[in-house]
């Protein structure tokens, strides 16, 4: 049933859009080594680009992206995470985060085109979740002497959302995870 469903998402989720032309002042920060965060926020949530420069081939930067369990120890609010129905093209991971002392589980299923270094994911609706949007991609674009990591996030909680956790979800862990998929990529 669950490989079932990884295809339905596969089939259901469209490829992420064309990657994002940095600007001159964004293009001078991922030269500098920074991290390049765009954010559009809602009530209840908000999406998220960001951009990151790595010094590794995608081979390797795609490996570090997709080493889930290795999250826990770079994003201080994830606790863990739990990955179901792996396969080839895709797999299942529910994540338990604690933000700013309340418990959020959901789940998400990742459909992956490693020929395409790109991985598109969606709420996993067959699950419980604390959640009522989650979705995204990873992108790898290859560069001269290394890989840009292009991550892309909407979420929606389904109620107001506080300003500070808003900045948290799209600024403090995003800073976290990709600043922690560089390191591992770079090693």
């Amino acid at each position: 049933m669950g490989a079932a469903l990884l295809l339905v998402v596969a089939a259901a989720v469209a490829a992420p859009p064309a990657p994002p032309e940095p600007t001159a002042d964004e293009l001078a920060k991922l030269t500098a080594r920074d991290i390049v965060v765009r954010t559009e926020t809602s009530e209840d949530g908000g999406s998220v680009v960001g951009l990151i420069d790595v010094a590794a081939t995608p081979e390797r930067t795609w490996a570090a992206v997709m080493d889930l369990p290795a999250r826990v120890d770079a994003i201080g609010a994830l606790k863990s995470v739990e990955t179901y129905d792996v396969t080839d093209t895709g797999l299942g991971a529910t994540w338990t985060l604690k933000v700013f002392g309340v418990s959020v589980v959901f789940s998400s299923l990742y459909a992956l085109d490693r020929e395409h270094w790109t991985c598109v994911y969606d709420l996993d609706r067959s699950k419980d979740n604390d959640l009522t949007d989650a979705s995204g991609s990873y992108q790898l674009v290859p560069l001269e002497g290394g890989t840009r990591i292009v991550y892309r996030s909407k979420m929606a909680t389904g109620g107001p959302v506080p300003g500070f956790v808003k900045r948290w979800l799209a600024v403090d862990a995003l800073t976290e995870q990709l600043t922690d998929m560089r390191a591992r990529a770079e090693r």
